[in-house]
């Protein structure tokens, strides 16, 4: 019996210094910066195996081959808390599913969720996010941003004060608890992470205030 195809879905573009593509790592690449929405992928994941590659992933030979061994192992999902690399500082992440085979799994607009019942395991394997110069890594969000509120619209989600403040806030204040190396390189970048959310909500709040013919 044949696996079932592996789907990447790019939340973001991969990191540029990456020795892979994301091609290598899959049978076919999803990028949601593209137009992909969550219907498809929705019926993607009832037959296919998927691997959300969050924005600046970096694709090597390591990572692959952890891939490769989830997919010939008995887990279903598998998450991991990604590393964000920074010349001079590392942030972890929050923890997030990165792999998981056909109909395991909820998509929803900002990643998966395992379903009910379904156990998930660490990845074994380590996932780095490398982003580009600070400059760089601001545009990045603001288009990342600018997919991510096309995703929850479709998903039926409406901008909130909450998010819009406080998550932010939560956001930056756990990521400085989770760094390592320079503190003032580490601050930069979980700022400009945290400020991701702002984005995201101001951008939901324009489509939908567009939509409803408000000024």
């Amino acid at each position: 019996m044949s696996s079932p195809p592996t789907v990447a879905l790019l939340a973001g573009e991969p990191a540029s210094d990456s020795p892979l593509r994301p091609e290598d790592l899959a049978d076919r690449v999803a990028s949601f910066a593209d137009g992909v929405g969550l219907r498809e992928v929705r019926e993607l994941s009832a037959d296919s195996e998927l691997l959300w590659l969050p924005p600046w992933a970096f694709l090597d030979q390591a990572l692959a081959r952890s891939i490769e061994r989830f997919r010939a192992g008995p887990a279903t999902v598998a998450a991991t808390a990604a590393l964000l690399r920074d010349p001079d500082a590392t942030i972890r992440l929050p923890r997030a599913v990165l792999l998981a085979k056909p109909g395991a799994v909820e998509v929803r607009a900002t990643g998966l969720a395992a379903r009910p019942g379904v156990a998930v395991v660490e990845f074994e394997g380590n996932l780095e996010a490398r982003p580009p110069g600070l400059s760089a890594h601001l545009r990045g969000i603001d288009r990342q941003a600018a997919t991510f509120a096309r995703l929850l619209e479709e998903a039926g989600e409406r901008p909130g004060r909450v998010r819009l403040a406080l998550v932010p806030l939560g956001r930056l204040a756990a990521a400085m608890l989770r760094s390592s190396g320079d503190r003032r390189a580490a601050l930069a970048r979980a700022t400009l992470e945290s400020f991701r959310e702002v984005l995201v909500q101001a951008k939901l709040w324009e489509r939908s205030s567009v939509d409803a013919g408000v000024p």
